[in-house]
């Protein structure tokens, strides 16, 4: 929980940060690139957006690209989030690791 409202607080950091150093309201709405490793990562962050009070569409666009388990694509969707000139890019990881039992 603790790691999804930094990543969240970081995202809207960056988007807010010039609209309170000149104390205007910005009308932009903000690119998000957002590289996801799978679907529960996407529902993290999300979630932690939306407790910000962030909605998409209103305060900023999302821009996804879905890694779906094929590690070699990595690069190749990074490239195309880079092309997209994004305000910020995050990268989500939404695989938990596990233990091993013995």
């Amino acid at each position: 929980m603790q790691r999804r409202r930094f990543l969240a607080s970081c995202v809207v950091g960056l988007a807010v940060t010039p609209r309170a150093a000149f104390g205007q309201q910005s009308t932009k709405i903000h690119r998000v690139g957002v590289l996801l490793t799978s679907q529960d990562g996407e529902d993290q962050f999300l979630g932690a957006l939306k407790e910000l009070g962030h909605v998409e569409g209103q305060s900023e666009i999302i821009e996804r690209r879905y890694m779906s388990d094929r590690k070699e694509r990595l690069s190749v969707l990074g490239a195309e989030l880079v092309q997209l000139n994004p305000d910020v890019i995050v990268v989500v990881n939404g695989y938990q690791a596990q233990r091993e039992e013995g």
